[in-house]
């Protein structure tokens, strides 16, 4: 059996279609009783992974960015923050300019062309 991530590690639309499988998995019946449970708690813990993202808790920006593998790349820190700007505004908030620039001054002048541009 392969290891699964961690579903606190997936993004929403991870944890969904995965849970969707699980679900499909469990209607067919042909899973034995013990595979049968396994699927069974992973579906709940896939589930309230869903549920957290849909009320609004996502991965810290700020962890994401202080990965080592991102230091001094400028391209990679703009599109976690034009993502995370997308997913804000699929949840129905205005991410706003000046938040930004107060998190990221050294990227003001890429922000501000971004935040012309997108809006």
């Amino acid at each position: 059996m392969t290891t699964q991530p961690d579903p606190q590690t997936l993004g929403y639309e991870q944890a969904r279609d995965e849970l969707v499988d699980v679900v499909r998995r469990l209607e067919a019946g042909a899973a034995s009783l013990e595979e049968s449970l396994g699927l069974w708690e992973r579906g709940e813990a896939l589930a309230a992974r869903c549920e957290a993202w849909l009320a609004g808790v996502r991965p810290n920006i700020a962890e994401l960015l202080s990965d080592a593998s991102l230091e001094g790349d400028a391209d990679a820190h703009l599109d976690l923050l034009y993502n995370e700007i997308l997913v804000r505004e699929e949840l129905g908030l205005e991410p706003a300019l000046d938040e930004y620039i107060e998190r990221h001054p050294h990227l003001k002048d890429e922000l501000q062309l971004h935040f012309e541009i997108h809006n």
